[in-house]
């Protein structure tokens, strides 16, 4: 079973995982996997690049419209109410 990272962490500190011993493990086990290969993808015959994977499309679009480029700088003003009051 995968521990959350709001529950208890597992050395009893009594802290919650997150800030406890989360980078440690997640660290330990980016050490202990093997690397992969970086493959590139190399022009054929013809010059073109081959044709993407399947369904790496739909997850290029997911990253796409998560990294919408945003305005820099403080945001726009907002607009005064005036208000009148009662006599």
């Amino acid at each position: 079973m995968k521990i959350g990272r709001t529950d208890p962490c597992h050395c009893g500190s009594g802290k919650r995982y997150k800030n406890c011993c989360r980078d440690k493990d997640e660290a330990a086990a980016a050490a202990a996997a093997p690397a992969a290969p970086a493959v590139a993808a190399a022009p054929d015959a013809e010059g073109t690049a081959p044709p993407p994977k399947p369904g790496a499309s739909a997850a290029k679009r997911s990253v796409a419209k998560q990294t919408q480029a945003r305005p820099k700088g403080p945001p726009p003003p907002r607009p005064t109410v005036v208000r009148k009051h009662a006599v």
